[in-house]
């Protein structure tokens, strides 16, 4: 029998290749991942499950590059949001804006599996 996923991550990434290759990387790693290419559709995700934290990329189509980011701190201001980007300019507007982490793309995934263990580490407080 199959063990479920220990967390459950929200990638939100526009490009087809880039999402497949960095959820299956998630997976591989025991993570559980759902994916969105798109604001709206990462909205509908956001609603309906529990997350243990999120990989936005910046580069949406349709969508003003934190809007979303914004809209995510919001609604769910507890769950850890990773900011990737191809424009290393971004990094403080994403971590003003309320992101636990923001990394330039090419991404450094030894980095992002670093900073995702330690963002879903439960506090002591929490224990």
């Amino acid at each position: 029998m199959k063990m479920p996923p220990r967390r459950l991550i929200l990638l939100i990434e526009e490009d087809k290749d880039i999402r497949l290759i960095l959820a299956d990387r998630l997976r591989s790693h025991g993570y559980g991942v759902r994916v969105a290419e798109n604001s709206q559709v990462a909205l509908r995700v956001l609603n309906r499950i529990n997350l243990s934290a999120i990989v936005l990329d910046t580069e949406l189509q349709g969508s003003d590059r934190f809007a979303l980011l914004e809209s995510i701190q919001r609604q769910r201001p507890l769950i850890p949001i990773i900011v990737i980007s191809p424009y290393a300019g971004y990094q403080h507007r994403a971590l003003r804006a309320g992101a636990h982490a923001f990394f330039h793309k090419p991404l450094d995934l030894r980095a992002l599996l670093i900073v995702l263990e330690r963002a879903i580490q439960p506090t002591p407080a929490a224990i």
